[in-house]
């Protein structure tokens, strides 16, 4: 029954309320309000957003004995920003504590990072090594645990299904 209504639910979700959100968030963007905006602070904005997502998500695959080329696509994959931020800065302009203007910005940053992304990892890929493919170390033991990890769930909601029938 669970499932069923997760199932149900989501199939809602996913094909009219979450383009609904998309389309409100499209119509809130105003983008005569970026123009205020030098485009030098849209740059270093974007820019900003760019940087932090490598360093961050670079450096905790770094932490977690990535080797850097593989860092370095882990962070830049993470790079695009995107329901996240929207809802923030939806929230933040309903709230009132950003204006339309920043709203703008925010929204701009999001389809820049999401509309570059695809394309610094195709760089990011090409200038990997083309040598036989070496995974991290921490990276196969990783996988086996959330192998099994995932074996439990399947077998947990296999029980929980049999329980409720």
């Amino acid at each position: 029954m669970r499932a069923w209504v997760h199932d149900g639910l989501s199939k809602i979700g996913y094909s009219f309320f979450i383009p609904l959100f998309f389309v409100y968030v499209g119509v809130e963007a105003n983008f005569h309000g970026v123009a205020h905006f030098s485009p030098l602070f849209l740059l270093s904005f974007i820019g900003i957003a760019l940087a932090t997502k490598v360093i961050g998500c670079g450096g905790g695959a770094l932490l977690c004995r990535f080797r850097p080329m593989e860092a370095l696509t882990v962070g830049v994959g993470m790079i695009s920003r995107g329901e996240v931020a929207l809802i923030t800065a939806t929230i933040g302009l309903q709230a009132g504590l950003i204006t339309t203007s920043l709203y703008s910005v925010v929204i701009l940053i999001t389809l820049v990072t999401t509309l570059v992304t695809p394309l610094l990892l195709k760089l990011v890929y090409l200038a990997r090594p083309q040598s036989g493919v070496k995974r991290a170390p921490v990276t196969e033991p990783l996988l086996e645990m959330i192998e099994e990890g995932m074996e439990d769930m399947l077998f947990q909601e296999e029980a929980n299904v049999h329980r409720s029938a």
